[in-house]
This record gives C-alpha cells, sequence and structure tokens, in this order.
C-alpha cells in the first residue's frame, strides 16, 4: 500500500538528491566521530547505513559507504569531512523543511517533510517545529486537476510567507476542500474557512488579530469577500 502511493504522489512532489564532493574508496580508523552543524538531524540519521564497526579502542569506517549515506540523505545540503588527528569531524548543512503535507487515505495519513522548493526531504519522520501541516487527500495527490489547486495553494503560501509573515507564522494546520481552505491558528481554537488566495490571508490577520484583543474565538468564521461570517 505505501508504495502504490509512493507512485501516486511523486508527479507532486519531485525528488532532487543533496549535492556531494567525491571521497575515495577507502576504509578509515579512528578514535572518535565528531558531527557539526546538527540542528534538525541526530548522529544515527547521519550513520544510518554506514558499514562501521568498533575494533579496539577505535572504530573502523567504510569511507565509500559513509559517503553514500551523506550523499543519500535528502534533508543535507551539504557537508564536509576531515580527518582531524585521531577523529573524524563531519561538519554538515541541513536544509530547512518549509511545509509538512500529510497525504490521507482510510483513516491514516503519509507524512512528507518539504523543503522551500516543495521537494520531499523525509517521509514518515518529522523534524520540524513550528512548520505549517497540509492536509490532502490521496485524490488531490494523484488527480491533475486536484494537483494544480495543490500547486497553487502552494504558490499562495510562498506569497504570503514574504508579504504577510507575521499570520504565515501562525499558521498550523491547513485543510484543503475543493475550493476553500480550513486552517488553525497556533493556540487558537476557530476554524477559519477562507479561499486559497492572498487577499482572504490579508483578512485572516485582521481578523485574527481583531478575536486575540478580545480574546474570544468562535469556533467558526467563514471569510467570504468583505464579510466575516461567525458560526
Amino acid at each position: 500500500m505505501k508504495m502504490r502511493i509512493m507512485h501516486i504522489i511523486v508527479p507532486l512532489l519531485f525528488l532532487f538528491p543533496a549535492s556531494a564532493p567525491a571521497w575515495p574508496d577507502r576504509i578509515l580508523k579512528v578514535k572518535a566521530v565528531e558531527f557539526r552543524g546538527l540542528k534538525l538531524l541526530s548522529k544515527y540519521d547521519i550513520i544510518r547505513g554506514v558499514r562501521l564497526k568498533s575494533s579496539g579502542n577505535g572504530i573502523i569506517i567504510d569511507a565509500d559507504s559513509l559517503n553514500e549515506a551523506l550523499a543519500g540523505n535528502y534533508f543535507i545540503e551539504t557537508y564536509r569531512i576531515e580527518e582531524r588527528g585521531p577523529s573524524l569531524i563531519i561538519t554538515i548543512a541541513e536544509k530547512k523543511p518549509h511545509l509538512i503535507v500529510a497525504v490521507e487515505k482510510g483513516g491514516t495519513s503519509l507524512i512528507y517533510e518539504l523543503d522551500s522548493g516543495y521537494r520531499i526531504l523525509s517521509r514518515n519522520d518529522v523534524h520540524a517545529v513550528k512548520v505549517p501541516i497540509l492536509h490532502i487527500s490521496e485524490r488531490d495527490a494523484r488527480d491533475d486537476l486536484q494537483q494544480s489547486a495543490v500547486r497553487r495553494l502552494f504558490a499562495v503560501l510562498d506569497r504570503v510567507k514574504r508579504n504577510n509573515a507575521p499570520i504565515y507564522r501562525e499558521l498550523s494546520e491547513i485543510y484543503l476542500d475543493e475550493e476553500k481552505i480550513r486552517i488553525l491558528l497556533r493556540g487558537r481554537k476557530t476554524d477559519f474557512i477562507l479561499r486559497p488566495d492572498e487577499s482572504d490571508f490579508i483578512k485572516l490577520r485582521c481578523i485574527t488579530g481583531y478575536c486575540d484583543r478580545r480574546r474570544q474565538y468562535p469556533d467558526r468564521i467563514i471569510i467570504a469577500g468583505n464579510a466575516a461570517i461567525i458560526r
């Protein structure tokens, strides 16, 4: 089932491997491995799949498999490997997750972290905090018309992040529903219903400010043109 859904979403979320420097095919023996630059990834995310073993008071590492693991990790922007005395220093620059997409089907979800180019960084392994979550259905990922709607929403979110950063930072969850979106903001119970349009996000910011000042949050607010319908 997982593989079938993956084939569905690949046309929408393109995969691009990280670029990597060449590394000689050899065996390294060091006393310690030091990782630098890790903020979201753990060292275990890095060494997964690397051929290594302890030997006496040191570690034997297959340098080729280490290079392959680093090059194949979509979360890594760049990396550098250095031998300094008895230690191996691995310095990493991570990509920053831009959006989380949850593809839902039959009560379960496949979770994807995307970078700013909407390329997949990780699958079912969330690292980011305070990143909006976009909920879409399997049909949204598969159907050409719905894929276009998702891409349009991506473009709108880019403009909102650039031009309306205060409200973008408050986005918690976004649900795509035909020609409307339902939004949950951080720390607020209200469902906001609006068009996936930059102008409606400007109205959302104004309405949210009003609710925050009054400290009143209705169950639902529908933004319709210049009006806000409260339910």
